[in-house]
């Protein structure tokens, strides 16, 4: 297959998911398996050419088919047509399994790991069969394992996503993640900690990477260590950033260094922040936590 079908999925990938220029948000678990890992904004000149490619018209049989589907909301009966020719075709299968039955405006988007119907991962499956080294079915693979608490094949393909890509920042990150999910062995712990600090040398003034390398401290109780990344995560958001879920982790980080003053000032903050109901269950923990250690 050419490069520029691959390179125009990609780009696709780029579009429909979260835009990676927006650097204060953390990437959320799964709806961020793809735009991270290639495109950045050092390569607009690349994007603009992609986004022609996109557009133009063409005899290529291939392209048309990539832009009937993006055009129809990436629903499946558009690629279906196409499966006699394309069916032995690793990106065929891949962008198969990442379609809708029926596109609606409530689900336009891609599907993401945690709602694959298991009579869909054959494709994927598939694509990997026909080609074990493309980068986005190898984060597939493991987004998906992952979720379903399948952590050893999980970490089969992102041990493969990294011999694709080694010092890709945000395969890294997820990595650690994993780890951290198998938190009931110390030793996963500090392995998730040695990685989000790669992570860190890798992305040192991005707001995110500050903010899961401090969490991670904070699983290995090295809380003052963590208030440290705190206070550059603000720097660095220029004191803006008004997603809840880091002032929860620091809120943590004082109720274990039983500075509790400073734990409820951050917990009273609630109204202030966004994503609040999101994090309701956390916070409610928290606060159980405060009031049984203090009042």
């Amino acid at each position: 297959m050419s490069e520029k079908y691959n390179i125009l999925i990609e780009y696709i990938l780029y579009l429909r998911d979260r835009n990676p220029d927006k650097d204060w948000g953390h990437i959320w678990w799964w709806t961020t398996i793809y735009s991270y890992c290639r495109w950045n904004k050092n390569e607009e000149r690349l994007i603009e050419e992609w986004k022609k490619l996109l557009k133009d018209k063409t005899e290529d049989i291939f392209i048309k088919m990539i832009q009937e589907w993006y055009d129809w909301k990436f629903e499946r009966k558009y690629l279906k047509k196409y499966e006699e020719k394309f069916s032995d075709n690793y990106l065929y299968n891949f962008i198969y399994w990442i379609s809708f039955d029926k596109a609606t405006d409530k689900i336009y988007y891609f599907r993401f790991s945690e709602k694959l119907d298991l009579i869909w991962l054959k494709y994927l499956l598939k694509s990997y069969k026909q080609n074990s080294n493309y980068l986005f079915t190898n984060i597939a693979l493991w987004s998906y394992y992952q979720h379903n608490q399948k952590f050893d094949l999980a970490y089969k393909f992102y041990l493969n996503d990294l011999k694709l890509d080694k010092d890709n920042p945000w395969v890294l990150a997820k990595l650690a993640i994993l780890y951290s999910s198998m938190w009931y062995w110390e030793k996963w712990l500090l392995k998730a900690e040695e990685t989000m600090r790669k992570v860190i040398t890798l992305l040192p003034d991005i707001p995110w990477a500050n903010a899961w390398y401090w969490e991670t401290l904070n699983m290995i109780w090295k809380y003052v260590e963590a208030l440290k990344y705190f206070e550059k995560y603000e720097k660095l958001t220029q004191w803006k950033h008004r997603t809840f879920e880091p002032f929860m982790r620091k809120t943590e980080s004082y109720i274990w260094l039983w500075d509790f003053k400073e734990a409820r000032f951050e917990l009273d903050k609630e109204s202030k922040y966004y994503f609040w109901e999101w994090y309701r269950f956390v916070y409610n923990d928290l606060d159980k936590k405060l009031e049984k250690l203090w009042y």
